[in-house]
Order: C-alpha cells, then structure tokens, then sequence
C-alpha cells in the first residue's frame, strides 16, 4: 500500500488569527448586549454589523493570511491511495 503524506506548518488553535477574530466578535457582541445602555432595536443593529464584519475578517484572514492548520484539521490517519 502507498500513503500520500501531507507536510504543512501546524499551530496551535491558541496562535490562530481566525480563532482570535472570533473570540474578539464575541467579545464586542457581548459587550453590546450587556454593556450598553441603548434600545433593544439599536443593539440589535450593532450586534448584526459585529457578525456582518467578523465574518469578512474570517474569511479574509482564511483566503490571503492563512499557510497553516490547526492540528485538529488533520485526519487521525490519512486513507490509502489506490494503487
């Protein structure tokens, strides 16, 4: 049997970009909802432009600044290649 082998750079999820711009949308959208004190309609409306520019972040940051993985991206064993 052949295995093909994949060689990349791995992270830890802690050093991630994406997993930061995450946490760091949470964080806003949390502080919107409990920390604010304004209507519920304008919290309502900070909170969808925090996911709307969290969201363009994540995926900027996976499509251009993005030549690693995370090691629990990696399968537990890589399947045979047919011969």
């Amino acid at each position: 049997m052949r295995y093909e082998i994949a060689s990349v750079p791995v992270k830890s999820a802690f050093k991630l970009k994406i997993n930061w711009a995450g946490f760091g949308g949470l964080v806003a959208a949390l502080v919107v909802f409990f920390g604010l004190d304004i209507s519920d309609a304008q919290k309502t409306e900070l909170i969808g432009a925090i996911t709307l520019i969290q969201s363009i972040v994540v995926m900027a940051l996976r499509t251009f600044f993005s030549a690693s993985v995370a090691p629990q991206s990696l399968p537990a064993s890589y399947p045979p290649l047919e011969e």
